[in-house]
């Protein structure tokens, strides 16, 4: 009687705080993004293109395998523990590399620019030609590749600017051309002036990252989001060059983009309770601070 009072007990104790810390990742939320909010009911909601490499970026939480330690079954000891959400990356240290330390930054803002999404104050959109380099990746490079994985941008609708171009697809024998191909053709046979123009200054190994820019332009989104640096660094290294300097929309890193809009940066792990219903550690990360690896990848390695 008394083991399962204790029981009861330790359960109760357990979902109290689990509410209390769902409850936590709400309000910090709302604390980070009051100053955007604000900003954005006063001006009015922005659209944003999201580029391929943030849909990846923004994976902010894994499943991991906690360890209990071993147990006795029976005659024998067993390593015992549990599935956990717990996010990819943690503050990286003093003396960190850059590129650690922008990726954390980059995740930081993610939190608070979804939020802003799921309040409708901004809106997020893709394209076809986005949507094809999409398809030619593996499916969990944009959603993760675990039972517990969870995207910044979890449940919040993105929708097309235009339509998916016209393709062809079939089994290998029929030899038809890839979609890579077909879309590097597409592009290839576009007479356009803009996307010409911004190929021109971006280069041919850039002609995807200029339609996308080309598509923000047109469709005049505020801007597209990426964390594409080599883009990054050669739209500033370019930015008063033609047609660069007469662009309406910005190409923006997510920090970037948070800066601009007032938003404090939240580390991934205070919002590691949103819509979970199962276990979640949010004081521990992913070995490495990296992403679990698809299982192809693991099997090829």
């Amino acid at each position: 009687m008394q083991i399962t009072i204790l029981a009861r007990l330790r359960v109760w104790v357990s979902t109290v705080r689990f509410v209390m810390a769902r409850q936590a990742d709400s309000l910090r939320l709302s604390f980070s993004t009051r100053k955007a909010r604000r900003r954005l009911l006063r001006s009015g909601p922005i659209r944003v293109l999201l580029d391929t490499s943030v849909l990846a970026s923004a994976v902010l939480h894994e499943s991991r395998w906690v360890s209990t330690g071993p147990q006795p079954w029976g005659k024998f000891m067993v390593d015992t523990g549990y599935a956990a959400r717990v996010p990819v990356l943690r503050r990286p240290p003093k003396g960190a590399k850059e590129q650690e330390i922008r990726d954390f930054e980059d995740a930081s803002f993610l939190t608070g620019i979804a939020h802003l999404a799921r309040l409708g104050l901004i809106t997020l959109h893709s394209s076809g030609e986005l949507e094809m380099e999409q398809w030619r990746k593996p499916a969990g490079m944009m959603s993760g590749y675990s039972i517990f994985s969870r995207t910044a941008f979890e449940g919040i609708e993105i929708s097309l600017l235009d339509r998916l171009p016209d393709m062809v697809m079939g089994p290998a024998w029929m030899k038809l051309p890839s979609l890579e191909e077909q879309q590097r053709d597409r592009l290839k046979n576009v007479d356009d002036t803009l996307y010409r123009g911004l190929l021109k200054r971006l280069g041919q190994k850039s002609s995807q990252d200029a339609w996308h820019i080309r598509t923000a332009e047109t469709f005049g989104v505020y801007c597209l989001l990426t964390t594409d640096y080599s883009l990054l660094r050669s739209m500033a290294a370019q930015g008063r060059q033609e047609p660069i300097a007469s662009l309406r929309t910005k190409v923006l890193s997510p920090t970037q983009l948070g800066k601009l809009l007032g938003l404090v940066p939240l580390a991934p792990r205070h919002i590691s309770h949103q819509d979970a219903s199962f276990p979640v550690r949010a004081d521990l990360y992913m070995p490495n601070n990296k992403r679990r690896p698809s299982r192809t990848r693991q099997k090829s390695s």
